[in-house]
């Protein structure tokens, strides 16, 4: 069984995942941080929370989502390596 501080660092992990797939998005599109901002209705320091793993809600990520023209779920799947 985890403990608390297991799962919080765990958590911690996929926050920074998350951040990490918004960025590349933001790189993808050439969107900068205060575009995004104000495409979502967000301040830009929320938006560069956000980028650094910190204050990610669900409302949040499905603006950032929908102004990236993504699915959500897309911040959370995991990249699979195939190896040959």
């Amino acid at each position: 069984m985890n403990t608390p501080q297991q799962l919080e660092i765990q958590a911690q992990v996929k926050v920074n995942e998350v951040a990490k797939k918004i960025v590349q998005e933001l790189e993808r599109t050439s969107l900068s941080k205060r575009m995004l901002a104000t495409r979502t209705g967000l301040s830009v320091n929320t938006i560069h929370n956000l980028v650094n793993g910190r204050n990610c809600t669900i409302k949040t990520l499905i603006l950032v989502a929908s102004a990236l023209n993504v699915d959500p779920v897309t911040f959370f799947e995991t990249s699979q390596t195939t190896t040959v």
